[in-house]
């Protein structure tokens, strides 16, 4: 269960060091509250330091508090998740601390996705998940680590034989300001009408699949399980020391 007036009162997590070209930083914890349970909040900062949103959750639902405007969220409650079909509200490209991250892990490794009342006993579609992905999100992670130098950590690289068709469809949107809804906000749109963006969609819905899956927390796993330690080469006359050790 989540309280709107015990998360308020829960205090910040601090946001990372975002390292170059992030736009965004997290700090998150998993706390204790009465009546409530064990509550994860990710409190998601702008580069300048703003602090844009608090993303709730106790593992079986989560709330979002907007601070500020944000994209197209307004201040105030919502049950809207930042993050579309992912299991937590994490923007595009986002910085945070192992200690985070490890934070969200533990409350969310295990949800695959926000469930709906398509997969319920009784209902014509059970077995199914309903999944509502933010393509604009996506869109936006990829344009991002495009924008990555090759030495960069998570840059977007292709295979060596990617041909033209491919190259031009996974870069056949461009992001602009429209209005909307009396405003203007920004939407990807495509640069010449009725061109073929398929594998630009392959690459959101691939990644929004990745998202249900957890992919993003399996170094988690990796770290926890361990590198094995290797035995360091042995310097020069080390061996024969150890074959004499009674010389003395």
């Amino acid at each position: 269960m989540l309280i709107k007036k015990l998360l308020e009162q829960l205090p910040l997590s601090p946001a990372a060091i975002p390292p170059k070209k992030v736009e965004y930083t997290a700090g998150a914890a998993v706390h204790e509250l009465p009546r409530c349970g064990e509550v994860l909040a990710v409190d998601v900062y702008s580069s300048k330091g703003e602090l844009l949103y608090r993303f709730f959750s106790d593992g079986h639902s989560y709330i979002t508090q907007a601070v500020q405007a944000f994209r197209d969220f307004n201040p105030g409650w919502t049950e809207r998740n930042p993050a579309g079909g992912g299991t937590w509200g994490s923007p595009d490209d986002i910085a945070a601390s192992a200690e985070s991250l490890a934070a969200v892990d533990k409350v969310l490794k295990n949800v695959r996705n926000w469930g709906s009342d398509l997969n319920k006993a009784g209902s014509r579609a059970y077995g199914m998940d309903l999944v509502v992905v933010d393509t604009g999100k996506y869109k936006d992670m990829i344009a991002s680590r495009m924008r990555k130098k090759l030495d960069e950590k998570g840059r977007w690289t292709v295979y060596a034989g990617c041909d033209m068709e491919y190259a031009e469809q996974v870069t056949a949107e461009h992001k602009v300001n429209v209005r909307k809804g009396g405003r203007t906000v920004p939407q990807w749109v495509q640069k010449h009408s009725h061109g073929a963006n398929h594998y630009l969609d392959c690459e959101v819905y691939a990644l929004a699949a990745a998202d249900i899956l957890n992919v993003r927390f399996l170094h988690l796993d990796e770290e926890a399980a361990g590198e094995p330690v290797s035995e360091p080469a042995p310097a020069p006359g080390e061996e024969w020391i150890k074959s004499h050790e009674n010389w003395i």
